[in-house]
């Protein structure tokens, strides 16, 4: 397209002069226009193969994602989670023992962290996470020692920023793949096809909403204390679903939105009605009505289950090895971040605001973005 525009204006610009007389010892000769066309593009492809030469591919020395330094190296690490610009942690196995999960915590916004050794949870690893402020957290994982009728995947809570933790009995939980928590009596949980909800700290859980079939829900987003979506999919062979929800009552009921979009990849909701969904196969769309109609944004957007939208026009996602940036809403996408390893992919990214991003990859590589 960039040729083709060029091509166009430089031809125009030689066009009067396609028929210019030229005197010679013999005749008179004309160039023709087809002529100068053949000059004009000629020149054009060899400035444009020239300009092309040009990495403009952000690399760990321009871009403007600096690698942190960490006391240990979590291998797999899953989640990326911060309440502030100051709290945040993420999770993983040590490179050093890979049976038993740990953590990494911050309070001074990345630029340092502790880790913390989860072994004695006895755990195989958390799989959702839900930090409600710089000290409570709430986090469902995998028991390794649970004996029926007790739960093998319950809820544990810390109170002091996952330092010690305390499992709770979960009474009536399914498991989770998505925890939001309102505050510390109140949250609520999505596991597949149904989403469950507490009001007593997660000692007990009732189900709230079941769905016809497979859902495939993994993901909750709240943008305010009263609304919020729930989402997935399945997709795999021939079967491409996706399930979208939304409650407008803090979770208490729940009600299916129309969606023929298929599989849900990411969510991202900036206000309750302004959100944004990555699909497997329908690319990026955008609702400005709370879902109740969707506009496809670009069909080409990276194809990612991280990212996300911080502002209106500014979104990221991730594809593979690479964080891509957009700053038109979502119709443009551009590598903002490659890592060197073409095998690695990124496993977490959160932007605590908008100009305040961290991101983590399946070696362990963590990354800060402060944009001006």
């Amino acid at each position: 397209m960039l040729f083709l525009q060029l091509r166009n204006s430089f031809c125009s610009i030689l066009y009067p002069f396609s028929f210019l007389r030229l005197k010679n010892k013999k005749n008179m000769c004309y160039i023709s226009h087809m002529k100068a066309l053949f000059y004009c593009t000629a020149a054009i492809l060899w400035l444009t193969l020239a300009a092309c030469q040009r990495d403009d591919t952000p690399t760990p020395a321009t871009s403007p994602w600096q690698e942190v330094a960490t006391p240990v190296i979590l291998n797999n690490p899953q989640g990326l989670y911060f309440v502030d610009e100051e709290t945040g942690w993420f999770y993983g196995w040590p490179t050093s023992n890979l049976r038993e999960p740990g953590m990494l915590h911050t309070v001074d916004g990345g630029t340092t962290w502790k880790f913390i050794d989860l072994s004695s949870l006895s755990i195989s690893g958390f799989r959702a996470f839900c930090p409600v402020n710089n000290q409570l957290i709430y986090a469902c994982g995998v028991d390794l020692t649970s004996v029926p009728p007790q739960p093998d995947r319950p809820i544990y809570k810390s109170t002091n920023g996952g330092d010690i933790w305390q499992k709770l009995p979960s009474l009536g939980l399914d498991g989770s793949f998505a925890l939001h928590f309102f505050d510390e009596q109140v949250g609520i949980s999505a596991n597949t096809n149904v989403v469950q909800r507490t009001s007593d700290g997660g000692q007990s859980w009732s189900t709230v909403y079941e769905t016809p079939g497979f859902g495939g829900l993994n993901r909750l987003e709240f943008p305010s204390p009263t609304t919020g979506y729930a989402a997935g999919g399945l997709f795999f062979d021939a079967t491409n679903a996706g399930t979208l929800l939304k409650t407008t009552d803090g979770g208490q009921n729940w009600q299916e939105l129309p969606w023929s979009y298929g599989c849900i990849t990411t969510i991202s909701f900036l206000s309750p009605e302004l959100g944004f969904v990555s699909t497997t196969t329908s690319g990026l769309l955008r609702t400005t009505d709370g879902g109740r109609s969707w506009q496809t944004i670009s069909i080409n957007a990276p194809s990612s289950d991280i990212g996300g939208f911080t502002t209106p026009l500014i979104g990221y996602l991730s594809h593979n090895n690479t964080l891509w940036r957009s700053t038109d809403g979502g119709h443009r996408w551009q590598a903002d971040y490659t890592l060197a390893d073409t095998k690695s992919i990124f496993t977490g990214l959160c932007f605590p605001t908008p100009t305040l991003g961290f991101a983590v990859n399946r070696n362990g590589t963590l990354l800060k973005k402060i944009t001006p």
